[in-house]
């Protein structure tokens, strides 16, 4: 089971690598906001980038948000971390598929 979870995170980082990529890049031009870093890149791939992606990356760790404080984070959702991240990501691609 370990070696899927391994073999997996790596699919998912060479599958995120260009995106990332052209994020840091983005934001290495002068007067570009996180807006112009992040135009264009999917969901899920926004999704790892403030999961698995700010981990591997220091360079995405910092360009994405910071999460919050983990007793704030446990005070609203119960959770913390990733499993708060991805409560609300499944939350948003119900509501995005109900537009």
């Amino acid at each position: 089971m370990r070696i899927r979870r391994l073999a997996s995170a790596v699919i998912q980082a060479a599958k995120n690598e260009p995106a990332v990529r052209v994020a840091i890049a983005r934001s290495e031009k002068p007067g570009s906001s996180p807006k112009d870093w992040f135009a264009g890149i999917s969901d899920e791939t926004w999704f790892w980038m403030n999961t698995m992606g700010r981990t591997r990356r220091k360079a995405i760790a910092e360009l994405v948000p910071q999460m919050p404080e983990v007793s704030l984070q446990e005070n609203f959702t119960g959770h913390s971390g990733d499993s708060t991240l991805r409560e609300g990501f499944d939350a948003y691609r119900i509501f995005k598929k109900m537009l």
